[in-house]
């Protein structure tokens, strides 16, 4: 007793008590107790930013009316970013009433402007606030809210996820406060500030007051309390809170405001339940599920996916942290892929599927987590190996049907002990085994020939820009079933500075660090594709250098796979440096001679024209203090001359001066070689150099000399309009954009039809009771269904079967895909009755020729 003291945080909306030498009664130790609003009731119609999220009256009961732009609806856009955890780049355009801008619509991933089973629903849920693939659901709402675009709420009947009612950072919440602490009143009357007196404790609840206590230590009393709010008819305000306790030691926790030593654990135990509170109890997610994409071809499989599970994944559990760790394949030759499942728990049971290929970040985070264990069972976090989009798996048979399930996978929450969590993936079959669904992670292929006289030709049409930085780029396509015919892509760079000119702003020495691939979809931007240092992949490495700067390999830098297709960019250089092949005339021709600097030319790589068009007078002055430097970097001394005049002059054609808006003018010196306190063309030489904004010589680009002509007369003169050109190869810039667009073209019509026919197998031959083709069932009512297949066919042809006597028993009517060269026959005949043993004669004729070929196979039982 008498030794107890309490504080208040108004940021976590907590009150909190101690002993103050954290000693109980017979010696015990003595916990940290607190009282926290989860939800506390708002006021829409002050005026005021009572919470402090930037958004002033927002509340939960309002539906939506309006889209609206990404900064609408804010009013502190600083206090709005933190609180919620987010960076301009993450504000969005949104409705009206989804102040905090977390509703997302479905994913219209093939834009035709509705929701298709297939795509991501997302919040778009309905009323009923479940979607497809949820416990409990039962189908779309019949109120057509589900997948509508819109978020929706109607009270009394319910809300989609991430708004209004729901939503519980959608109120305008007051949050603590009334806070005072004082010693125990005598319970005499009136009762003043103790709980039998109605009027005093009003006042004292209900007055916009935070008092710490400073007085003695005692036996106290602790009010708590939030208001006044408004509560009008119909209108619902919600109250919530919690009790925390922790061990944080009350010797070590100091009273007074601000707090100087607070109770850490007591307030992470409010963060966490806060959280969990805000996201309805939803926990912690695993990433934004990607999308897979098989495409089958002779003897092997390639699996290729997206970005999204990277760019896209926030876990509102970690107040919107990106927790994407990895990608998980599975495969399997069932439809359940529980042919998988391997990995057993402590206990020996089999718990987790194998996985085929597994890729991670390279962030740390390694090897098994040590935390939320299952059963003995602990989470492989990877190896560090970095982020791949593709995976070529040439284990397979040709005509064999192969299941694969992609998933990405978070980190989990260390500090509480939350295990790491994947997506789910579902595929669905009818009671006659049919699939009739399958989540977007889920692809189904069959490795198999390509159709006879299938051609396919892919080409990059580069669309003209204009860069700084020189190369070229060209796109591989490599997985056609994910490629996108006629897609428009942009390349941005990102860079590196690595040394910088003081008091200038075109002076730098820089890498080109990485680069983001954004594909043009209606209008706008998404990202396709990145590599930078933080998320390195095959198109960049670290410098070995002692500047130790990440840069674009030169010569060939290849992609990982992205839509289908893989880049090749073309960079000559790793650093900016001198072109000697592209420099020389344009116009014009005379004996001249250009020497780049070898310290300092690096500082101004641009491309410079020298043009006999006027003559040029230079404005410089040489001072005792100008520290002019020439080609290696060695301080000139003697024979500098400032104020000279030259036939020609020198423009940076990069960079435009922001006040002439002109290519901007090199100043010139000449150097008297011969020593004579002269300067003339033959026997001197001129360097070239850049001023800063003060005036300051900033450095030399490049000296230029005549010194091989025999007379003034070899050397262009004034008005003759040549021009020689100094070109410097590049690192690409961040304000360059390389642009191309995909142009796909295939068909089927070979020029040898009748030869590539001869490449017709049947498989197997002779056919035995079963084979590895035929896929398997679950369901033990059913045969395994029998079937043989034909490889190299048309994409479109006819098959006609007859037995060794000329009966015809059976016409297949192939209609495949362009590329697809292969066909089954389940071994019934056009009567459904399964074939009898003995041999067999097929007649193949191409649709789009006339050719024909004809073959024997057998069936053995």
């Amino acid at each position: 007793a008498n030794d107890e003291l309490a504080a208040y945080d108004t940021f976590l909306d907590l009150a909190y008590s101690w002993d103050v030498d954290a000693i109980g009664l017979y010696g015990l130790k003595v916990g940290t107790m607190g009282f926290a609003y989860l939800e506390s009731p708002g006021n829409a119609t002050d005026g005021f930013d009572n919470d402090e999220d930037g958004i002033i009256d927002e509340k939960r009961d309002n539906v939506a009316v309006s889209f609206v732009g990404p900064r609408d609806g804010i009013d502190n856009i600083e206090d709005f970013l933190k609180f919620y955890q987010l960076t301009e780049a993450d504000l969005r355009e949104h409705w009206d009433a989804d102040e905090d801008q977390d509703w997302e619509s479905f994913a219209d991933a093939n834009a035709n402007g509705r929701w298709d089973e297939g795509e991501d629903i997302n919040d778009d849920v309905g009323l009923d606030g479940k979607g497809p693939g949820e416990l409990g659901y039962l189908g779309p709402d019949v109120d057509g809210t589900e997948g509508n675009g819109r978020p929706d709420l109607k009270i009394g009947v319910g809300c989609e996820p991430d708004f209004g009612l729901v939503d519980v950072t959608e109120t305008d919440m007051l949050g603590l406060t009334s806070f005072r602490l004082f010693p125990i009143p005598d319970h005499v009357p009136p009762y003043r500030y103790w709980f039998r007196n109605d009027e005093s404790m009003w006042d004292l609840v209900g007055a916009d007051s935070l008092v710490p206590f400073i007085g003695a230590v005692s036996n106290l009393a602790e009010v708590f309390a939030t208001g006044v709010f408004p509560l009008y008819g119909g209108n619902i305000e919600r109250i919530s809170m919690s009790q925390l306790h922790s061990w944080d030691d009350g010797k070590n926790i100091k009273a007074g405001d601000p707090v100087v030593n607070p109770p850490i654990a007591l307030f992470e135990l409010k963060k966490i339940v806060q959280i969990i509170y805000e996201t309805d109890y939803r926990f912690a997610q695993p990433p934004v599920m990607p999308t897979l994409t098989a495409t089958p071809g002779d003897g092997f499989i390639l699996l290729t996916w997206n970005n999204d599970s990277e760019i896209k994944t926030r876990d509102a559990f970690l107040k919107n942290e990106n927790d994407f760790e990895g990608y998980r394949l599975y495969k399997a030759s069932d439809r359940n892929l529980t042919d998988a499942v391997q990995i057993t728990d402590g206990y020996g049971n089999p718990k987790e599927r194998q996985w085929l290929f597994n890729c991670d970040l390279v962030n740390g985070r390694k090897g098994f987590a040590g935390y939320g264990l299952v059963d003995g069972g602990a989470f492989y976090l990877g190896t560090d190996s970095g982020i791949q989009h593709s995976y070529r798996d040439e284990v397979v048979q040709n005509g064999r049907t192969y299941y694969y399930a992609l998933v990405a996978y978070d980190y989990g929450m260390p500090d509480i002990g939350v295990r790491p969590s994947e997506n789910n993936f579902e595929l669905k079959v009818d009671e006659a085994e049919n699939i009739t669904f399958v989540s977007k992670n889920v692809a189904i292929a069959v490795p198999r020939q390509e159709a006879a006289g299938y051609k396919v030709e892919a080409s990059s049409e580069v669309i003209p820009t204009v860069t700084l930085g020189t190369g070229s780029i060209s796109a591989n396509l490599l997985a056609r079933k994910a490629a996108i015919n006629g897609a428009e892509y942009k390349v941005k760079f990102q860079i590196e500075r690595i040394r910088e000119i003081r008091n200038m702003d075109w002076g730098l020495q820089w890498a080109a660090s990485g680069l983001k691939v954004y594909r043009s979809v209606d209008g706008s931007d998404v990202m396709v594709y990145q590599e930078n240092a933080e998320n390195p992949g095959q198109m960049i490495a670290d410098s070995t250098e002692s500047l130790g700067y990440w840069f674009i390999k030169t010569d060939s830098a290849v992609s990982d796979i992205f839509d289908g297709i893989s880049l090749t960019l073309r960079t000559p250089v790793e650093l900016a440096e001198y072109d000697y092949l592209r420099s020389g005339w344009q116009t014009g021709e005379g004996p001249i001679r250009i020497t780049p600097s070898a310290t300092e030319a690096i500082f101004f790589p641009w491309d410079y024209d020298l043009i006999w068009q006027e003559p040029f007078t230079s404005a410089f002055i040489i001072k005792i203090s100008t520290r002019i430097k020439d080609e290696n970097g060695v301080r000139i001394q003697d024979g500098l001359m400032g104020q000279q005049t030259f036939p020609f002059y020198v423009q940076n054609s990069s960079i435009i001066d922001p006040v002439t808006k002109q290519p901007r003018k090199m100043e010139m010196v000449g150097h008297d070689l011969n020593a004579d306190g002269q300067f003339d063309l033959v026997n001197d030489r001129i360097l070239v150099g850049a001023v800063d904004d003060k005036g300051t010589w900033a450095g030399t680009v490049f000296i230029i000399d005549f010194n091989d002509a025999a007379s003034a007369s070899d050397i262009p003169a004034t008005g003759s309009d040549a021009v020689y050109k100094v070109k410097f190869n590049r690192p690409f810039f961040e304000t360059d954009s390389l642009m191309f667009r995909l142009n796909i073209n295939e068909s089927t019509l070979g020029e040898n039809m009748a030869e590539a026919l001869k490449q017709i197998k049947v498989v197997p031959n002779p056919y035995v009771a079963t084979n590895a083709l035929e896929p398997s069932l679950a369901n033990k009512d059913f045969n395994q269904r029998r079937r043989i297949m034909w490889t190299h066919v048309p994409a479109n042809c006819t098959i006609k079967i007859f037995t060794s006597s000329g009966i015809f028993i059976q016409e297949i009517d192939v209609q495949n895909s362009a590329e697809n060269g292969i066909a089954y026959w389940d071994l019934l005949t056009k009567d459904r009755l399964e074939a009898a043993a003995g041999m067999y004669i097929y007649h193949l004729k191409a649709a789009a020729t006339g050719d024909e070929i004809m073959g024997k196979f057998a069936v053995i039982k």
